[in-house]
């Protein structure tokens, strides 16, 4: 697996391993197919976008802190940004997220909720 937020970056770095793979099969006589599938292609989003600034604007009236990050993972956001869709990811306050111990605080939940609601409210 490889994750890159930079198309360059990626392209570079599988086609070094391809050749990697080449190297090694002709080295030891067997017999390497490598193949690559991107299961999510990288975005960025402006920070003076449209929906940034709408998520900033959310928070400010909620008078929540608005910390824009670079994410490592794949979510709709990819695939909706790949087909021209402007999306960006929004994290609910979870904790320890894709463990055993994940959890999430039922007023965080609750936020969450009202986030959406006035994200829709304010949407034009």
């Amino acid at each position: 697996e490889v994750r890159s937020g930079d198309d360059k970056r990626l392209k570079k770095y599988i086609n070094q391993f391809e050749d990697l793979c080449s190297i090694v099969a002709d080295e030891t006589g067997a017999l390497i197919k490598p193949y690559s599938i991107v299961d999510y292609k990288g975005f960025l989003i402006p920070l003076e976008s449209y929906s940034i600034k709408l998520i900033g604007k959310v928070f400010e009236e909620m008078q929540i802190e608005m910390k824009v990050e670079r994410g490592g993972g794949g979510m709709d956001a990819n695939r909706l940004n790949a087909n021209g869709i402007e999306s960006i990811g929004i994290a609910t306050g979870y904790s320890q997220n894709h463990s055993k111990d994940e959890y999430l605080e039922i007023d965080d939940l609750i936020k969450s909720g009202e986030m959406v609601e006035k994200i829709i409210e304010t949407f034009n």
